[in-house]
């Protein structure tokens, strides 16, 4: 009896072990067809998805040298695009048009840096028709009914959204909101 309490355990445990390996492994592949879909879009101007029956497809790029963040933007379905990096936020202006341009990211992966951010830093948004700056002007921490931040507006504007606190377990109560305003 003890023989098989012990199989059983070490199977288990196996299990509970390689479950986090198959979920790496399946995101890390993701991200490189995210990543050459998002060269192969830029090279022809169109949008390449990534791969067949993908909810998901890449639409720019964000770039925070200040802080070493550098990732693909997603479009299309924002719980599948949140997953797997920064989600533009659908009825908000696409990066390379104007207006409010709204991202989200998940705190505790593609935008746990973003608590580093500060006035004045400079974010580049890479898009099919070229590169935008946006300079930090605000920097807001807000509950998550204040929804003010994703209204459209008539001027060039990128607003980032993360989870807050960055180190709470579980769902944040709060958001952090990174406001930039574009810069010609």
């Amino acid at each position: 009896m003890f023989k098989y309490l012990i199989i059983g355990v070490i199977t288990m445990s196996m299990i509970i072990l390689a479950k986090p390996g198959y979920y790496y492994i399946k995101n890390y592949i993701a991200q490189e067809m995210i990543e050459t879909a998002w060269i192969e879009s830029k090279n022809k101007n169109i949008i390449v998805y990534p791969w067949s029956k993908s909810k998901t497809y890449p639409v720019g790029r964000i770039n925070m040298r200040d802080i070493k963040l550098s990732y693909i933007i997603l479009g299309g379905d924002e719980s599948v695009s949140l997953d797997l990096g920064v989600s533009h936020l659908s009825d908000t202006a696409y990066p390379g048009r104007s207006g409010n341009i709204c991202l989200a990211g998940h705190r505790d992966t593609y935008f746990r840096k973003l608590e580093q951010t500060q006035l004045n830093d400079i974010i580049e948004i890479e898009h099919l028709n070229g590169v935008d700056n946006y300079k930090v002007t605000d920097i807001e921490i807000v509950s998550p009914e204040e929804t003010m931040w994703l209204k459209s507006t008539t001027s060039d504007l990128l607003t980032l959204i993360t989870c807050y606190p960055f180190n709470y377990i579980g769902n944040a109560p709060m958001r952090w909101i990174v406001r930039a305003e574009k810069q010609i």
